[in-house]
């Protein structure tokens, strides 16, 4: 029997169920995505609805990591991110990079994001090997 392989594009294979767990135990986190830092999405949770709606919010998870990493450059500043953006919807939090991936969720208005962000924090810290793309 052969081992599975990757799928195509040299992506890990499905981690969906690390981003699973963590909505778990963080009551309220939804749609939460890992992406590559070159903007591919490497995994998503089940609770992000369609393949489409993960690939738009990679697409805006690398373009607002792009944007603070680039001002963190003009500042003098490190690379790593950590944003949050408050809409009448709720939160959502963005962090890394965490080898070359980052973590995005979103979460309800009455969420504990201090706590959510900590938990996205000690999530990619802890998993970063695992979320990082191969080479491709």
């Amino acid at each position: 029997m052969t081992a599975p392989t990757a799928p195509a594009l040299g992506l890990r294979p499905d981690l969906s169920f690390l981003l699973t767990q963590f909505e778990a135990r963080n009551r309220g986190a939804v749609r939460t995505v890992a992406v590559s830092a070159d903007g591919l999405l490497l995994c998503a949770s089940p609770s992000v609805d369609s393949q489409p709606q993960a690939e738009t919010l990679a697409a805006i998870c690398s373009g607002m990591t792009s944007l603070v990493v680039g001002l963190a450059k003009q500042l003098r500043a490190g690379p790593e991110a950590d944003i949050g953006i408050v809409m009448d919807i709720g939160s959502t939090m963005i962090a890394g990079p965490f080898g070359n991936a980052y973590l995005m969720t979103l979460a309800p208005p009455n969420a504990d994001m201090g706590a959510i962000n900590e938990a996205l924090l000690k999530l990619g810290e802890s998993v970063h090997v695992q979320l990082s793309p191969t080479t491709r």
